[in-house]
């Protein structure tokens, strides 16, 4: 059964989801989908009557899907849609065109229509070494990413404005392999961290329009498990 090391792959997702990363390739591609997970902790400084005033919003799933979609904070999620990492698996080592992305994924789809909405999109990604075993392979990456303009819902008053971002991964995986002439998807894992600045409109509580322009204090991102879906764009 031939089998081909997956650890690029397993780690452009992996920083994927922590950088909010990915591309819009400029052929079709066939992308495979991840479940991921990510957390934001993001700071700006607003005046005070006084002194200025620390401002701290923190961003989770739900949170990302939301701004994605043009929707205020705390909107119910529609069944089944998450946020995801997609990606293929054709190895290859330092890029400038990777072509991952962080995107809102609705499996109750079709196709290149099961993705909602594109959150960010990779710019670089380096990959730093890498070990494989009969098993699995593994390593660790850095690169950039840029967060895309909501284009869906009210973004002047619920969605994100365009940023880069910095961040690194690290991630390991099973080996791409074929059995009764299908290929078959690996599980993998990783975990990465971003930095840089941040910028999204959302409405509070008592409706006022909140136009967030700070930085990232912390975003650390997850994605693990077999694949869940799969596309061509």
């Amino acid at each position: 059964m031939p089998r081909h090391p997956s650890h690029v792959r397993t780690l452009s997702l992996a920083l994927a989801t922590a950088v909010l990363l990915g591309a819009a390739a400029a052929q079709a591609t066939d992308f495979m989908v991840y479940k991921v997970s990510l957390k934001v902790v993001a700071q700006m400084v607003t005046p005070g009557p006084n002194f200025d005033v620390f401002v701290t919003q923190k961003l989770g799933n739900n949170d990302v899907i939301n701004l994605a979609l043009g929707k205020p904070l705390g909107s119910k999620i529609d069944k089944g849609v998450i946020l995801a990492g997609a990606g293929n698996f054709e190895p290859h080592g330092t890029t400038n065109s990777p072509i991952e992305k962080l995107i809102v994924f609705d499996p109750s789809q079709n196709g290149a229509a099961q993705v909602v909405a594109t959150v960010a999109v990779a710019t670089s990604i380096t990959y730093e070494g890498g070990a494989a075993s009969a098993s699995k392979a593994q390593g660790g990456g850095f690169g950039t990413a840029t967060v895309l303009d909501t284009v869906l819902g009210t973004p002047a008053e619920n969605g994100f404005l365009s940023t880069t971002v910095n961040g690194g991964a690290q991630g390991s995986g099973g080996h791409l392999g074929v059995s009764g002439g299908n290929v078959v998807f690996p599980s993998i894992s990783g975990v990465g961290n971003a930095w840089g600045p941040i910028k999204f409109n959302f409405t509070d509580k008592n409706t006022n329009v909140i136009h967030f322009d700070g930085v990232i204090l912390k975003a650390e991102g997850k994605v693990s498990g077999k694949p869940i879906g799969s596309f061509t764009q």
